[in-house]
């Protein structure tokens, strides 16, 4: 839809109501981040098809490349930034 994508800005996004809790998820992945060497955005999007995938859903695969954004997203997003 070109309304946005995965582009680990939630790391900047902390305060916003639909985001609480997620700092607990992101204090997870810290050390995989470290360790893996790929981009915030590469991290989550993974942990998120792991967590489908340990809930007892499908495997999603995953392509990585995304690029990091270095501040949040605006609100009400019409647009990819």
């Amino acid at each position: 839809t070109r309304e946005g994508g995965a582009n680990g800005s939630i790391r900047f996004e902390l305060e916003r109501r639909e985001n609480y809790g997620v700092e607990k998820g992101l204090a997870l992945l810290k050390g995989v981040h470290a360790y893996s060497g790929l981009s915030w955005a590469d991290t989550i999007a993974i942990a998120g098809s792991e967590a489908v995938f340990a809930a007892g859903g499908p495997r999603v695969p995953v392509a990585t490349g995304r690029v990091d954004a270095d501040r949040g997203d605006p609100l009400l997003l019409k647009e990819p930034v």
